[in-house]
């Protein structure tokens, strides 16, 4: 009866050693299966937020300049896989930020398309797109002088002077 019970306990020590491999066989294959899985969600993501930025273009331009920033930090986490989609969202970005200053100015918010104008400057510089950056740049020095000449009209002359400067 010894013996019978060596054996059982032999067989059962191999039998827990092959389910245990085959467990964690298993595991793996589902911690793989769920990085993947969250991975190919990431470039989803990436290019969920870059359409609701094309979306938004026409109707929310600051909107439209959120999904494009998002759509960013995503493309970067991405390394190499979200280069494309991150390269379509740097385009659309210096548009976007010119197209908000010269809402400002239209508006007749001179203080604050000038500081739009010149993030514009910025933004389309980092992105290197020298058309945007330099129509900007342009603009900047007309947005002092036609915000001297209203201070003028209001007779706010030392304002104005400041301006003209």
């Amino acid at each position: 009866m010894l013996k019978k019970h060596k054996f059982t306990i032999k067989i059962r020590f191999i039998m827990g050693q092959k389910v245990r491999r085959q467990l964690g066989a298993i595991f793996t294959i589902i911690i793989l299966t769920l990085t993947v899985a969250g991975y190919s969600q990431t470039k989803n993501d990436a290019i969920a937020a870059y359409n609701d930025g094309a979306q938004l273009i026409k109707t929310d331009i600051q909107g439209a300049i959120n999904a494009f920033n998002k759509c960013l930090e995503i493309c970067n986490t991405l390394g190499e896989e979200g280069e494309e989609t991150k390269t379509m969202a740097e385009v659309q970005l210096p548009g976007l930020f010119y197209q908000r200053a010269m809402d400002s100015y239209k508006q007749k918010k001179y203080d604050e398309a000038i500081a739009r104008f010149e993030e514009t400057v910025n933004v389309a510089g980092e992105y290197n797109n020298e058309q945007i950056r330099d129509k900007a740049e342009k603009i900047i020095p007309q947005l002092y002088y036609i915000k001297a000449n209203t201070l003028m009209k209001q007779k706010e002359f030392q304002a104005a002077i400041e301006n003209y400067i």
